[in-house]
């Protein structure tokens, strides 16, 4: 198991992509359960979206039969805690990402949201983009059951302070969307460069972020985009209300 963790970290480390393929082979044929291992051996092969979702979902349910239900029923809601369950978890996030990256959003919701079922304090931070898969399919009343689940979160993370003015604005309630903006900017005043299309998005996101930071934005900037699509008028609002906003005001 040493040897195959080695090749797995050396596989990482390598940028061609041959290379890497050929060491994650061989780590797997030292360990064949490896979730881990097959997740990045998955990425080195050129697949279709398609492809990518159904290689996934074999994966993630490749890792159930491997933890068993006994794990599933014992362990929630802090299934994070135990870490053989992780590679699984990590997998799972994988599919929930691609199937938001893909407009999935009814799929994705249920991923997330069977995470967070077994994972309630969120290490993996699915209710974020769960969040946004509520405001894709509109469905307010599951958004503010999230709110209530975590409410610190709307003044310490962008996407549920925007997440929050959107869904005011949802539900025809222009002054809360307001309210809900002015606390969206407080909090984090980087995304509304990336909205607006100020400011460019880097190649690659960052690993971590901090609650306001750039970081942040990059991360989440793209997420809200992509779920504000599904609502041509609402992104319209959004942008023209930031765009007033952010022009400085004129002296008197």
């Amino acid at each position: 198991m040493d040897r195959a963790f080695d090749l797995y970290e050396q596989a990482l480390r390598t940028t061609n992509v041959q290379k890497s393929k050929g060491l994650l082979e061989e780590a797997l044929t030292l360990d064949p359960t490896n979730l881990d291992i097959r997740l990045a051996l998955l990425d080195c092969e050129e697949l279709t979206e398609a492809a990518y979702i159904a290689s996934l979902r074999e994966l993630v349910s490749l890792g159930e039969s491997m933890l068993g239900k006994s794990r599933f029923k014992a362990k929630p809601p802090h299934f994070w805690l135990d870490v053989d369950t992780r590679p699984y978890m990590t997998v799972r996030y994988q599919l929930a990402e691609v199937l938001f990256e893909n407009e999935l959003f009814l799929e994705a919701s249920k991923e997330y949201s069977a995470m967070l079922k077994l994972n309630e304090t969120d290490n993996q931070g699915c209710r974020y983009p769960l969040a946004l898969c509520y405001i894709a399919l509109g469905r307010p009343n599951d958004l503010q059951n999230l709110f209530d689940k975590y409410p610190a979160d709307l003044t310490q993370n962008c996407v549920f302070a925007y997440a929050y003015a959107l869904n005011r604005l949802l539900c025809g309630d222009h002054y809360g969307f307001v309210l809900g903006m002015q606390a969206a900017r407080g909090q984090n005043p980087y995304v509304e460069k990336f909205l607006t299309g100020k400011r460019s998005f880097p190649e690659h996101l960052p690993d971590g972020y901090a609650p306001g930071s750039l970081q942040e934005a990059e991360v989440f900037g793209e997420m809200i985009i992509l779920a504000l699509a599904q609502y041509p008028e609402l992104w319209t609002i959004l942008v023209d209300y930031l765009t007033r906003a952010m022009e400085p005001r004129k002296k008197k």
